[in-house]
Protein backbone atom coordinates (compact mmCIF):
# COMPACT_ATOMS: atom_id res chain seq x y z
CA UNK A 1 0.00 0.00 0.00
CA UNK A 2 1.31 3.69 -1.06
CA UNK A 3 2.23 5.31 2.11
CA UNK A 4 1.15 9.37 1.22
CA UNK A 5 2.69 12.52 3.10
CA UNK A 6 0.52 15.49 4.02
CA UNK A 7 1.56 18.50 5.79
CA UNK A 8 -0.64 19.97 7.90
CA UNK A 9 -1.64 22.67 6.25
CA UNK A 10 -2.57 20.89 3.23
CA UNK A 11 -4.78 18.87 5.23
CA UNK A 12 -6.80 21.90 6.09
CA UNK A 13 -6.77 23.41 2.64
CA UNK A 14 -8.10 20.01 1.54
CA UNK A 15 -11.02 19.92 4.05
CA UNK A 16 -11.82 23.26 3.38
CA UNK A 17 -12.07 22.15 -0.78
CA UNK A 18 -14.29 19.14 0.42
CA UNK A 19 -16.75 21.07 2.44
CA UNK A 20 -17.15 23.62 -0.12
CA UNK A 21 -17.73 20.22 -2.48
CA UNK A 22 -20.12 19.19 -0.22
CA UNK A 23 -22.48 22.52 -0.19
CA UNK A 24 -22.29 22.48 -3.81
CA UNK A 25 -25.05 20.75 -4.38
CA UNK A 26 -27.60 22.14 -1.95
CA UNK A 27 -26.85 25.34 -3.24
CA UNK A 28 -26.95 24.25 -6.84
CA UNK A 29 -30.75 23.10 -6.10
CA UNK A 30 -31.50 25.90 -3.87
CA UNK A 31 -30.97 28.16 -7.15
CA UNK A 32 -32.82 26.10 -9.00
CA UNK A 33 -35.63 25.90 -6.85
CA UNK A 34 -35.63 29.99 -6.69
CA UNK A 35 -35.76 29.96 -10.76
CA UNK A 36 -38.63 27.99 -10.87
CA UNK A 37 -40.49 29.84 -8.24
CA UNK A 38 -39.85 33.31 -10.24
CA UNK A 39 -39.64 33.46 -14.09
CA UNK A 40 -38.85 30.60 -16.14
CA UNK A 41 -40.50 30.25 -19.46
CA UNK A 42 -44.24 29.55 -18.65
CA UNK A 43 -43.98 30.83 -15.06
CA UNK A 44 -43.47 27.39 -13.63
CA UNK A 45 -45.18 27.03 -9.60
CA UNK A 46 -43.06 25.46 -6.88
CA UNK A 47 -44.79 21.93 -7.33
CA UNK A 48 -44.28 18.40 -5.66
CA UNK A 49 -42.72 17.42 -8.65
CA UNK A 50 -40.27 19.84 -8.30
CA UNK A 51 -39.70 19.21 -5.05
CA UNK A 52 -39.24 15.68 -5.67
CA UNK A 53 -36.78 15.82 -8.11
CA UNK A 54 -34.69 18.23 -6.51
CA UNK A 55 -34.78 15.63 -3.15
CA UNK A 56 -34.30 12.88 -5.53
CA UNK A 57 -30.99 14.70 -7.10
CA UNK A 58 -30.01 15.79 -3.69
CA UNK A 59 -29.94 12.14 -2.50
CA UNK A 60 -27.63 10.94 -5.92
CA UNK A 61 -25.38 14.14 -5.08
CA UNK A 62 -24.27 12.66 -1.71
CA UNK A 63 -24.14 9.50 -2.91
CA UNK A 64 -21.52 10.77 -5.42
CA UNK A 65 -20.01 12.75 -2.93
CA UNK A 66 -19.40 9.84 -0.45
CA UNK A 67 -17.56 7.96 -4.03
CA UNK A 68 -15.51 11.37 -4.32
CA UNK A 69 -14.32 11.35 -0.82
CA UNK A 70 -13.25 7.79 -0.81
CA UNK A 71 -11.48 7.50 -4.82
CA UNK A 72 -10.19 11.21 -4.75
CA UNK A 73 -9.66 12.06 -1.15
CA UNK A 74 -8.77 9.63 0.88
CA UNK A 75 -7.28 7.86 -1.93
CA UNK A 76 -6.10 11.08 -3.77
CA UNK A 77 -7.42 9.43 -7.51
CA UNK A 78 -7.17 11.32 -10.78
CA UNK A 79 -9.46 9.62 -12.78
CA UNK A 80 -13.24 10.49 -11.24
CA UNK A 81 -12.06 14.26 -10.86
CA UNK A 82 -11.15 14.01 -14.63
CA UNK A 83 -14.14 12.23 -15.46
CA UNK A 84 -15.85 15.43 -13.64
CA UNK A 85 -14.10 17.90 -15.90
CA UNK A 86 -14.80 16.21 -18.67
CA UNK A 87 -18.14 15.79 -18.03
CA UNK A 88 -19.26 19.09 -16.05
CA UNK A 89 -18.95 21.56 -19.37
CA UNK A 90 -20.59 19.24 -21.50
CA UNK A 91 -23.54 18.51 -19.56
CA UNK A 92 -23.76 22.30 -17.97
CA UNK A 93 -22.60 24.72 -19.89
CA UNK A 94 -25.09 24.01 -22.94
CA UNK A 95 -28.14 24.12 -20.57
CA UNK A 96 -26.82 27.47 -19.29
CA UNK A 97 -26.85 29.07 -22.75
CA UNK A 98 -30.12 27.83 -23.51
CA UNK A 99 -31.53 29.33 -20.55
CA UNK A 100 -29.23 32.34 -21.08
CA UNK A 101 -30.76 32.98 -24.30
CA UNK A 102 -34.36 32.51 -23.38
CA UNK A 103 -34.55 34.94 -20.42
CA UNK A 104 -31.70 37.31 -20.44
CA UNK A 105 -32.66 40.82 -19.59
CA UNK A 106 -36.48 39.61 -19.15
CA UNK A 107 -36.51 39.84 -15.44
CA UNK A 108 -33.57 40.76 -13.13
CA UNK A 109 -34.35 38.63 -10.25
CA UNK A 110 -33.77 35.34 -12.76
CA UNK A 111 -30.86 36.67 -14.21
CA UNK A 112 -29.13 37.34 -10.58
CA UNK A 113 -29.99 33.36 -10.21
CA UNK A 114 -28.49 32.45 -13.38
CA UNK A 115 -25.19 34.66 -12.60
CA UNK A 116 -24.83 33.02 -9.25
CA UNK A 117 -25.58 29.94 -10.79
CA UNK A 118 -22.82 30.29 -13.09
CA UNK A 119 -20.69 31.49 -10.79
CA UNK A 120 -21.32 28.03 -8.36
CA UNK A 121 -20.08 26.08 -11.36
CA UNK A 122 -16.62 28.13 -12.06
CA UNK A 123 -15.82 27.82 -8.41
CA UNK A 124 -16.82 24.42 -8.32
CA UNK A 125 -14.61 23.56 -11.51
CA UNK A 126 -11.51 25.74 -9.55
CA UNK A 127 -11.76 23.13 -6.93
CA UNK A 128 -11.83 20.51 -8.86
CA UNK A 129 -8.99 21.72 -10.98
CA UNK A 130 -7.17 22.51 -7.90
CA UNK A 131 -7.78 18.88 -5.71
CA UNK A 132 -6.98 17.06 -9.24
CA UNK A 133 -3.12 19.08 -9.25
CA UNK A 134 -2.75 18.49 -5.63
CA UNK A 135 -3.55 14.72 -5.77
CA UNK A 136 -1.52 14.68 -8.39
CA UNK A 137 1.65 16.09 -6.36
CA UNK A 138 0.91 13.96 -3.63
CA UNK A 139 0.79 10.63 -5.70
CA UNK A 140 4.31 11.90 -7.79
CA UNK A 141 5.62 12.30 -4.01
CA UNK A 142 5.16 9.14 -2.99
CA UNK A 143 6.68 7.88 -6.48
CA UNK A 144 9.55 9.78 -5.62
CA UNK A 145 10.45 7.13 -2.71
CA UNK A 146 9.24 4.11 -4.35
CA UNK A 147 12.26 1.60 -5.94
CA UNK A 148 10.62 2.46 -9.62
CA UNK A 149 12.31 5.74 -9.29
CA UNK A 150 15.16 4.59 -8.15
CA UNK A 151 15.51 2.20 -10.85
CA UNK A 152 14.40 4.73 -13.76
CA UNK A 153 17.37 7.78 -12.54
CA UNK A 154 19.79 4.78 -12.42
CA UNK A 155 18.89 3.89 -16.03
CA UNK A 156 18.88 7.23 -17.19
CA UNK A 157 22.24 7.80 -15.12
CA UNK A 158 23.69 5.23 -16.90
CA UNK A 159 23.69 6.46 -20.41
CA UNK A 160 26.77 6.63 -22.04
CA UNK A 161 25.55 9.46 -25.05
CA UNK A 162 22.79 11.17 -26.24
CA UNK A 163 21.52 8.32 -28.90
CA UNK A 164 22.16 5.54 -25.57
CA UNK A 165 20.56 8.41 -23.28
CA UNK A 166 17.31 8.91 -26.06
CA UNK A 167 17.02 4.98 -25.70
CA UNK A 168 17.10 4.71 -21.65
CA UNK A 169 14.32 7.54 -21.16
CA UNK A 170 11.85 5.51 -23.45
CA UNK A 171 12.71 2.17 -21.78
CA UNK A 172 11.86 4.59 -18.48
CA UNK A 173 8.67 6.29 -19.90
CA UNK A 174 7.42 2.36 -21.27
CA UNK A 175 7.64 1.32 -17.22
CA UNK A 176 6.05 3.94 -15.26
CA UNK A 177 3.10 5.69 -15.26
CA UNK A 178 3.03 8.64 -17.78
CA UNK A 179 0.92 11.35 -15.39
CA UNK A 180 4.59 11.05 -13.76
CA UNK A 181 7.15 11.61 -16.52
CA UNK A 182 6.96 15.43 -15.35
CA UNK A 183 9.17 13.76 -12.61
CA UNK A 184 11.98 12.32 -14.56
CA UNK A 185 12.07 14.76 -17.07
CA UNK A 186 14.15 17.31 -15.52
CA UNK A 187 16.82 14.06 -14.55
CA UNK A 188 16.46 13.32 -18.46
CA UNK A 189 17.11 16.91 -19.76
CA UNK A 190 20.26 17.12 -17.08
CA UNK A 191 21.69 14.22 -18.19
CA UNK A 192 21.46 15.09 -21.66
CA UNK A 193 22.88 18.80 -20.82
CA UNK A 194 25.84 16.83 -19.07
CA UNK A 195 26.48 14.35 -22.12
CA UNK A 196 26.10 16.97 -24.52
CA UNK A 197 28.71 19.21 -22.51
CA UNK A 198 31.02 16.26 -22.54
CA UNK A 199 30.81 15.58 -26.48
CA UNK A 200 31.58 18.99 -27.33
CA UNK A 201 35.16 19.39 -25.25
Amino acid sequence: MTNYFLSTKQKKVRKKWMIMIFCFPFLYRVLELLGSVFVLSNNVALSPTILFKSGWDISAALITFWIFYHCSYKKFGLKLITFWLIVIPLKQLPEISEIAISVFNNDWILNTLLIANISLLVIFYTILLKIRKDNLLIQSQAFTTSEKYSESLSTIRAAKNLVDLQHKFQEVMKNIPRKFSFVILPHYEEMQKSLSEEGSN
